[in-house]
């Protein structure tokens, strides 16, 4: 060989004897490949190979006969995500309701709780209301004293020489919740925002209506009951005492729209 020509490689080419096939049309009997040595002598016919182990040579070719057909897809990844896609946003789902409903509540519990506090504030100025306006009048307050402090009287005058004590029938029957009595209606007070300013929190402003019901006998503030029978639940001697039934709610419905209304009641003693 001589130094201009080209050295002739020293790797055989690859001669498939067929094309490999797979899938039903499968031959029974393996494909092989003829494959060169780089060993091989000239003149010398090429080496049939089937099997090539691990330690086969450069330019050996391995068998063709075990090929793998593709397994057929069925869909069922797509499934089991669909599924588990379906059960994630229906917890999503559940959770945000929750929490909506979580928030709704702390929202009403709070709107209450000024509603309350606007209630509570009235019951406090009208009882500043009956002590300025019925101390040191007498029994029983007369009515046009009451008239002038905006009060209703619902008050029994009793019938003299009576025992037990008797009293005739009320001028004015006044209901429990005067804001549904229609008689009550003209002694609904409104409290002005320099007697208790709600704020801005607040829907409106708190209403109030105070009730005259008479003079009765109130225990000393030492009273006790006689525990010694057969006197067992008599009470102590007490005075005489004007009492006041004051019903307050935090606004007018009409004026509050959706917003939470809280009506409270006391009996006031003076």
């Amino acid at each position: 060989m001589s130094r201009g020509q080209a050295r002739p490689s020293r790797e055989s080419p690859r001669i498939p004897l067929d094309p490999p096939s797979c899938g039903r049309g499968r031959k029974s009997s393996a494909h092989r490949i003829l494959a060169l040595t780089p060993f091989h002598r000239k003149g010398v016919a090429p080496q049939a190979r089937g099997d090539v182990t691990p330690f086969h040579g450069k330019g050996v070719a391995r068998s063709a006969g075990g090929c793998h057909a593709k397994a057929t897809q069925r869909g069922a990844a797509l499934l089991v995500s669909l599924i588990l896609l379906v059960v994630i946003t229906l917890v999503g789902l559940a959770a945000i309701g929750t929490t909506l409903l979580q928030n709704k509540a702390a929202a009403n519990q709070y709107d209450r709780q000024i509603a309350f506090q606007a209630a509570e504030a009235s019951l406090r100025q009208a009882q500043v209301v009956i002590q300025n306006a019925t101390t040191n009048v007498g029994m029983p307050v007369p009515s046009t004293t009451l008239a002038s402090a905006g009060i209703e009287d619902c008050h029994a005058d009793p019938i003299p020489g009576t025992s037990p004590q008797q009293y005739n029938p009320p001028v004015n029957k006044c209901l429990a919740d005067p804001f549904t009595d229609p008689n009550s209606t003209g002694y609904v007070v409104t409290v002005t925002t320099t007697q208790f300013n709600a704020g801005p929190l607040a829907a409106a402003n708190p209403q109030y209506v105070i009730q005259y019901m008479g003079s009765f006998l109130a225990p000393t503030p030492q009273a006790r009951l006689i525990s010694n029978p057969p006197n067992y639940g008599v009470p102590s001697q007490g005075t005489m005492v004007d009492y006041y039934r004051i019903t307050a709610r935090s606004g007018d419905p009409t004026q509050t729209g959706e917003r939470s209304i809280v009506t409270l009641q006391s009996t006031f003693m003076n």
